[in-house]
């Protein structure tokens, strides 16, 4: 057996090499996945607001997605994929505190709607970041030739938290309301650091 064959042999797979990045994709998105089926039913129920508000509230996080990708990507590339995914978890629990912060104006819904709005904005923000860093964090772990297999798995994750978290988001909030899914939202910064043990070895660390 050669040299280069037992080195290749030493190496992780792909998917091994990729798993902690897809764990925090899940989680980022379980967020976003959770609050998708139970925003109408609180905006209209709770708040008593129409459809077209209840468009505006759910639409708010996408045009938010859509305005940061630019900037997410740039952060990537200057301040590291790491500091990316990281900014991005961060985000994805701020926008969990600001949804309970909703809870509290509950009397004057007009506010709790912009309360809600900004939530919603930064979760997008947070949803780009997310994505964005762990994908060039994948390509940094395992190379350019492996492109096609980092936005697979990637992919696969992110679209793995969407299905569950809404039927989770439902349970939580038959069980305790909007504020089951904004407390849940809110724990996704406790999710640990991914691949915490390599990350000084990770390009753009």
């Amino acid at each position: 057996m050669s040299i280069a064959s037992s080195v290749s042999e030493s190496r992780p797979s792909v998917v091994t090499a990729l798993a902690p990045l897809m764990i925090a994709v899940l989680v980022g998105f379980l967020v976003i996945g959770a609050a998708l089926p139970v925003l109408p039913l609180h905006v209209h129920d709770e708040l008593g607001s129409g459809p077209v508000m209840v468009g505006v509230v759910a639409g708010c996080q996408f045009a938010a997605s859509l305005a940061a990708r630019i900037w997410s990507g740039q952060a990537a590339d200057t301040q590291g994929p790491k500091w990316a995914v990281m900014a991005g978890l961060v985000g994805a629990a701020i926008s969990g505190l600001l949804y309970l912060l909703s809870l509290s104006f509950l009397s004057a819904p007009r506010l709790s709607i912009g309360v809600l709005l900004a939530g919603r904005a930064v979760l997008g923000g947070a949803e780009s970041f997310i994505i964005t860093g762990a994908t060039t964090w994948g390509l940094a772990r395992v190379g350019a030739r492996n492109a096609g297999k980092v936005i697979a798995w990637m992919g696969t994750a992110m679209f793995a938290a969407l299905a569950v978290g809404a039927p989770l988001g439902t349970a939580l909030y038959e069980k305790g309301g909007f504020g089951a899914v904004s407390s849940a939202a809110a724990l996704a910064r406790r999710h640990p650091h991914p691949d915490r043990a390599a990350a000084h070895s990770d390009a753009g660390a």
